[in-house]
């Protein structure tokens, strides 16, 4: 899942579908302030900053970070980056059950975290609830292929904005290639050396979610660094998670 940059990529499911997040968004020009003017960072983080929807908000996000609001999903946080942007969900059912989210339309070059969020309606089968097995259920159908294609490294009962919520962190399973002749053919030494280190930078790389609801909707939010998360990081999306 579920940033320009090199990769923009999320896997995000509307309960049981599918929707790939496209890369390479480019900067937008910025406007001249309007009450529908995007939110503006706060240099400080102490004084008041735009949230996403042009209102003045007590405490702005800090340096190299944005505020993003969900009026759908019913909550608002801070990610890393220049503006929150809404993904294109055209395509994710009728209008009235599509996913909803949101992410950073230039991501911050000194933050090492990529930050996404999605609400959703549960499917029929899933039962809206706050239990661990119950959120981690509603990530599984939201993201199909977690058994498949990832290990589960934390999964630990957390809050956001005071309700019930779960912790989930993954890495992608080990590439298992079988051995090819050309293996100890020394012309091939840099390629082999060169797959080795993508592979290295891929099990590096971990995905972070906090799952919670609201009483009609699945909360999602998804966190993808390069490395092991920095917990301040952590810290100050899940401090400026609220219900709105």
């Amino acid at each position: 899942m579920l940033r320009c940059h090199s990769t923009r990529h999320a896997a995000f499911l509307a309960i049981g579908l599918a929707v790939a997040l496209a890369s390479g968004c480019k900067k937008d020009k910025k406007a001249a302030p309007t009450d529908n003017s995007p939110p503006s960072v706060n240099p400080g983080g102490t004084s008041g900053g735009k949230n996403g929807q042009g209102r003045e908000t007590a405490s702005g996000p800090p340096a190299g970070w944005c505020e993003a609001r969900d009026a759908v999903g019913g909550y608002r946080v801070f990610m890393p980056g220049d503006r929150p942007v809404t993904p294109d969900f055209s395509r994710a059912g009728g209008q009235e059950n599509r996913p909803t989210g949101c992410y950073a339309s230039m991501p911050s070059r000194s933050i090492k975290a990529e930050v996404h969020t999605f609400s959703l309606l549960p499917s029929r089968e899933l039962k809206l609830g706050t239990a661990p097995d119950e959120l981690f259920a509603a990530l599984r159908g939201f993201m199909p292929v977690l058994d498949s294609n990832h290990d589960v490294l934390k999964k630990e009962p957390t809050t956001l904005d005071g309700k019930p919520a779960l912790k989930v962190v993954l890495k992608k399973k080990p590439f298992s290639r079988p051995k090819s002749p050309i293996d100890d053919d020394p012309a091939f030494a840099k390629m082999r050396a060169d797959e080795a280190a993508r592979e290295k930078a891929e099990q590096a790389k971990r995905q972070v979610f906090y799952i919670t609801n609201t009483s009609t909707r699945v909360i999602i939010v998804q966190v993808d660094t390069p490395d092991e998360p920095e917990p301040a990081v952590l810290k100050t999306i899940t401090d400026s998670f609220k219900f709105l």
